[in-house]
């Protein structure tokens, strides 16, 4: 498969060649938001995609018993086969849809933790899973949820492991079910105040809380984060936000949007930890916040969807060291802009001395 990119410093064209049939037909549109993200990055984003393959690779020989097959069937030299699972399990595959709405569905089942963690077991009786982390015992009702990969970031792929929060408040944008207030209370953390818009996912997380016994560590708020205060109404029956933007409704559970600035105000937040994963609130939360407000954080980390050359510039104005992850792009239809650069952002806080030492230089 062959895709033609412009270079926009001398105009030419450069052929691509790369596997993904989806990228063909969405390539051309990921330039509308290509303007937040360097030039050499979006050059890159083949490589980066190519490395995703690499690890999905990775992931189907541990899952898959005839794993040589799959390689040959994404490389179109098998058009159709039987794929076999590791635990016994046979599926039918004779399209390219029928892959991938395999693994769409693996990453939302318990098999998914299975293969992925040892220390990973699920209790019927309780409908609860259990995870060994670090010497914890840590416990989820989760099983009505669905995506089970949340807890493969959190406590498998250790994704915000750079953040250091022991004896530290932490501010949790995206709490989702409580599971990155668990990874940072078994971290150390002082006290974790999470924020999550959705009705569902704060019942779930309540309940988390409860079977860690961190009812005096963790405050739940079912709250979103925005650039001004206002409130809003949120469906209580909304259960798919995990991938996509805030949904309001006419009618429902009115909550409250509040700054990142209303925030440091209320819980008289200093040398703090942001973590942020919002699905695109991370831009008007931030870009709409006073620097001096923003260095009440000591570290910030987030994961950015459509490109970081913005926050980046922010953090960088408002004294921060910046770090960022190549993007890869996703596609993702139940967002207002599916067509999205991802990758996560690591911003650590300079000194007065360091600020001044790189002014006189």
């Amino acid at each position: 498969m062959i895709v033609y990119v412009g270079n926009l410093c001398n105009n030419k064209l450069f052929k691509i060649n790369f596997e993904n049939s989806f990228m063909r037909s969405r390539f051309e549109k990921i330039k509308e938001i290509k303007k937040n993200i360097p030039l050499i990055d979006f050059l890159l984003l083949p490589l980066t995609t190519f490395k995703g393959q690499l690890y999905d690779l990775f992931v189907v020989k541990k899952v898959v018993k005839n794993w040589p097959e799959v390689l040959l069937f994404r490389l179109g030299l098998k058009k159709k086969f039987v794929m076999e699972l590791r635990n016994g399990k046979r599926i039918k595959i004779g399209k390219l849809r029928d892959y991938f709405n395999f693994w769409n569905v693996f990453w939302k089942s318990e098999d998914s933790l299975i293969f992925s963690s040892k220390n990973t077991k699920f209790n019927k009786r309780k409908k609860e899973i259990e995870i060994d982390y670090e010497n914890h015992l840590i416990r989820f009702n989760f099983l009505n949820t669905g995506n089970y990969g949340i807890i493969l970031e959190q406590f498998v792929k250790d994704i915000y492991k750079r953040l250091n929060v022991k004896g530290k408040k932490v501010v949790d944008v995206g709490g989702y079910i409580g599971d990155t207030a668990i990874y940072f209370a078994v971290k150390g953390a002082k006290h974790i105040y999470v924020f999550e818009p959705y009705p569902p996912f704060i019942k779930i997380a309540i309940k988390n809380i409860k079977l860690n016994k961190l009812e005096k560590k963790v405050t739940l708020l079912n709250e979103a984060i925005g650039k001004k205060n206002k409130t809003i109404y949120i469906d209580e029956n909304h259960e798919n936000a995990t991938v996509e933007d805030l949904k309001k409704s006419k009618r429902g559970k009115k909550i409250r949007v509040t700054t990142l600035e209303e925030i440091v105000k209320r819980f008289k937040l200093k040398d703090a930890v942001l973590k942020i994963d919002c699905e695109g609130c991370e831009y008007p939360s931030l870009l709409n916040t006073p620097n001096k407000v923003l260095r009440n954080f000591e570290q910030i980390m987030l994961e950015y969807h459509y490109g970081y050359l913005n926050l980046k510039k922010k953090l960088e104005e408002a004294g921060f060291k910046v770090k960022v992850s190549l993007p890869r792009y996703s596609f993702n239809d139940r967002a207002q802009n599916p067509h999205m650069l991802l990758g996560y952002l690591y911003a650590q806080r300079l000194s007065k001395a360091q600020l001044s030492s790189e002014k006189l230089g």
